[in-house]
């Protein structure tokens, strides 16, 4: 009989049977190996007992040599137990020294492992002609004087095995005949109510909804027959529910050719053969015919008027597929007109599954292709408008998603039309406040709260896809229908960046120019007051009779004085004629020996990158070497602990380095300041340029200004680059210079003061009392005629007075500038009118005016600046007198 006529209580009877002798199998394998590992270990410890007791004995016997003695000790040994098959003893050289063999100790013997170092004992299995034995080895004293061997008969474990085996057999028996026994009851136990409810279904299925399942039980099969009546309950609910769903399906047939009857979309049902079956008022409508004129021609020839199916008509595909499609195509009216329709087309199956047709839903688009196309052309006018704008332009729709980005806002952000389309405002103009980084509220969301036009906070930056930030300035505003109700931003901005930078430039030169003009005058009068202060000291160290003491509080006072002369230089590079005096160059040997003086005795050095072909610059040599010292000197401070400046110089482009393109297009020389400091903080970066501004305590701060005015005056760039904690770097651009080095070479020589020298006429010019007064002191210690004149005019007068007496001074000393009276640049001309030949000398508190540099060009013979030493009033004159 087939296995699968068998009734399920032999079934399941069997399976259980088969269940039961493999795990009784099993268990009796399991059993069995664990005696007999368990046996082995109890044999082979009784072995290890044995032998360990003999190796203890026989220590004595061993050491003396006593063969009888050792004899005896085994055979008693090995009579006092029956599964003793042999015992020996070996020496520490492995030869027999005695055994209980009774035939000799036998050559067939395989003993493995002889000597024992520092194990404790030895387990072998050797197998002999007595069968498998057990072979313990115990070394005599650790192994020093030999071994015992003692064999053990494995007889003794395969009876006992033996005998368990069959317990262990017995026992599986009667568990399996007694599992099997239960299986069998247990098995009709479950499969009569099992057999009720097949009978039960059997009924239920021939139609009988009425019969239910009558099983009382708590158990599962209890569960099981509820739930098969409960079945049987809802079966005969649904299908009298069918049948009212079958009522209301024709209602809803009628509804449904109601609705396509009325829609305003044209709907056709066509079969395989693209005859048309069906066709609504709609469709009809669309070439003023009744629907009925559809019924049974080819759905090509009355819409289209073709005679054959197009070859990419969707109708195919969507049979050959399965899946809906869509196409745009023309149909054509009787007279001959076309219009333009969008189709769907649905396929159609049946409940096996076999395509049937399509439904073809038409949509007449002529009026709406032309209404897009005008949109069209429209969107592309307000495009090219909005791309031509020079201002970023994003709008939005009424939920602040992107709806338009022109090209401009596209560099500005980083964000394409295409990856900005549909994604939040707040994502693509992410704007935060410049001073609190924190993130500004949305335009977006300003407008619609305030429903006005809104702008920008000045400090605001806009951070764009790739990290850029851009300081902007924009307007928001909203977008209204023609019912004045909000449809979107538009947002309007720019880049102000560059525009912001010009501003603070321009307010910062215009902050050194004002200062500069109180530093002018300033310096202009301490150098007068210097030129007195160094005068007088010189004059009083000419006092031979001076004492020691006293000559040397002078001297520091001096030296004091010199000092004080260097910060009237750096005054008057704020003054308005403090212009550089340039000359044509190259910054090489300017840069290193700059650098170098201001380090000496400092733990910092210097490391320099100036390539051979440096271009030439146009510079005055004094304040750019005051510019790199006043840089390294403040890098230098900002690493008190030591370190390296890194200085280097390079030719740039300005179209090459945006820093320098507000300069105008042109070759620049770059020097670039780096150090590994402490660093600028970002709240003093913007002023790090500002005249008396400084972060260092005591700090005059000049230093920069000083630099930044210096540079600028040169037509040149300074900008600073600083991480708080790590660096700072100094970068200053440079115009090259269009001339070339002169060869021209100064050569100078010490000059000494003769007799011939002395005794001259000369007059001195100057406004100040003070300066009149020492500059008379000085001359006439070296023996020359001083006359007095505070003013040009009063010098011109002394002159020509002197011209009546045939006795015309020698030299005259004119001061450049005169506050509210003529100077030396207007008196000069009247006394070289004069007298062409005339000797005047030129003599002014700014060192940085044109005049003292190019004297010779405004009709002076020499020029001294103040504030000066006695000696260097002396060469000066001696020059001019030649």
């Amino acid at each position: 009989m087939p296995f699968n006529k068998i009734n399920l209580a032999w079934k399941f009877s069997f399976t259980a049977f088969i269940v039961i002798a493999a795990m009784s199998t099993v268990i009796y394998f399991v059993v069995d190996t664990k005696v007999t590992y368990q046996l082995h270990d109890e044999y082979d410890q009784k072995g290890i007992a044995i032998a360990s007791n003999l190796a203890t004995n026989i220590i004595d016997p061993l050491l003396i040599n006593n063969i009888v003695q050792q004899q005896l000790l085994l055979k008693n040994t090995q009579r006092s137990n029956k599964d003793i098959i042999y015992i020996f003893v070996l020496n520490r050289k492995g030869i027999v020294q005695s055994h209980t063999f009774p035939g000799g100790f036998p050559r067939g013997l395989k003993v493995i492992n002889n000597t024992l170092k520092k194990q404790p004992h030895s387990l072998q299995m050797i197998e002999t002609e007595q069968g498998i034995i057990h072979d313990i080895a115990i070394p005599v004293l650790h192994g020093t004087l030999g071994t015992v061997h003692v064999g053990l008969s494995n007889k003794t474990i395969e009876e006992k095995r033996i005998k368990i085996q069959q317990h262990i057999f017995k026992t599986c028996l009667l568990a399996a005949i007694a599992a099997i026994i239960a299986a069998i009851l247990l098995s009709r136990l479950i499969t009569k109510p099992l057999a009720l409810l097949a009978t039960s279904a059997d009924i239920l299925g021939q139609g009988n909804l009425n019969h239910r399942v009558d099983i009382n039980s708590n158990n599962e099969l209890g569960i099981v027959a509820k739930a098969f009546n409960l079945m049987a309950d809802s079966l005969q609910d649904d299908i009298e529910h069918l049948l009212t769903i079958e009522k209301a399906l024709k209602k809803s047939e009628e509804l449904y050719r109601s609705l396509v009857e009325n829609i305003n979309m044209g709907i056709s049902l066509v079969d395989t053969d693209f005859n048309v079956i069906m066709t609504n008022a709609a469709n009809g409508a669309m070439f003023n015919k009744s629907p009925d004129k559809f019924f049974g021609k080819k759905c090509f020839e009355v819409f289209e008027k073709r005679s054959q199916i197009c070859s990419q008509c969707p109708g195919i595909t969507a049979m050959e597929t399965g899946k809906p499609q869509e196409a745009i195509t023309t149909w054509q009216k009787d007279d001959g007109s076309r219009f333009t329709i969008k189709i769907k087309i649905f396929p159609i199956f049946d409940d096996k599954g076999e395509n049937t047709g399509f439904i073809k839903v038409a949509e007449d688009i002529t009026d709406f292709l032309k209404s897009e196309k005008d949109l069209a052309a429209e969107k592309e006018r307000l495009s090219v408008t909005l791309r031509s704008i020079g201002d970023g332009v994003i709008t939005t729709d009424v939920s602040g998603k992107v709806a338009l980005i022109n090209k401009v806002a596209e560099n500005l952000t980083g964000w394409m039309q295409d990856e900005a389309f549909g994604k939040p405002l707040e994502e693509v103009f992410h704007i935060i406040d410049k001073n609190s980084r924190e993130r500004q509220e949305s335009p977006f969301k300003k407008v619609l709260k305030s429903g006005q036009v809104i702008g920008l906070a000045d400090e605001t930056i806009l951070v764009g896809k790739n990290g850029k930030e851009l300081n902007i300035a924009d307007s928001a505003a909203p977008i209204h229908d023609s019912e004045s109700s909000t449809v979107g931003v538009v947002l309007v901005f720019r880049d102000v960046t560059e525009q912001q930078k010009t501003e603070k430039e321009l307010l910062k030169i215009k902050k050194i120019e004002s200062i500069g003009v109180l530093a002018g005058g300033i310096a202009h009068d301490f150098n007068n007051i210097l030129v007195a202060i160094l005068g007088n000291i010189n004059l009083s160290l000419m006092d031979q009779n001076l004492k020691d003491e006293t000559r040397k509080f002078l001297k520091e006072a001096e030296k004091a004085s010199v000092r004080a002369k260097d910060l009237t230089q750096q005054l008057l590079t704020f003054a308005k004629g403090g212009e550089p005096v340039k000359k044509t160059t190259s910054l090489a040997h300017i840069v290193k020996d700059s650098a170098n003086f201001v380090l000496s005795g400092l733990p910092v050095t210097c490391q320099y990158d100036i390539p051979e072909g440096l271009w030439l610059v146009e510079i005055d040599t004094g304040q750019i070497s005051q510019v790199v010292q006043n840089i390294v000197i403040n890098a230098g401070q900002s690493m008190p602990d030591g370190g390296v400046i890194e200085i280097t110089c390079s030719n740039v482009h300005s179209s090459s380095d945006p820093n320098i393109r507000g300069l105008g297009s042109g070759k620049f020389v770059k020097m670039a300041f780096q150090d590994h400091g402490t660093g600028i903080p970002d709240d003093a970066i913007e002023r790090i340029f500002d005249p008396y501004f400084s972060t260092k305590k005591g700090g005059s701060g000049l230093g920069l200004a000083i630099t930044h005015s210096i540079i600028n005056k040169h037509g040149g760039h300074i900008s600073v680059e600083s991480v708080p904690g790590s660096s700072t770097t100094f970068n200053i651009y440079l115009p090259v210079s269009t001339q070339h080095i002169s060869g021209t070479h100064k050569h100078e020589q010490e000059q000494t003061f003769s007799k011939s020298s002395s005794n001259k006429k000369i007059i001195v010019m100057d406004d100040d009392e003070m300066v009149r007064s020492v500059v008379k002191a000085i001359l006439q210690q070296h023996g020359h005629e001083v006359l007095l004149a505070h003013d040009g005019t009063e010098a011109i007068q002394l002159y020509k007075e002197s011209m009546t007496s045939e006795d015309l001074p020698n030299i005259i000393i004119m001061d450049l500038t005169i506050p509210g009276g003529m100077g030396g640049k207007e008196a000069v001309l009247e006394i070289l009118a004069l007298n062409p030949h005339a000797k005047v000398i030129v003599s002014s508190g700014y060192s940085n005016d044109p005049i003292m540099a190019n004297y010779k060009d405004y009709g002076f013979c020499g020029a001294i600046v103040k504030p000066f030493e006695a000696d260097e009033l002396a060469k000066v004159v001696q020059n001019a007198l030649g």
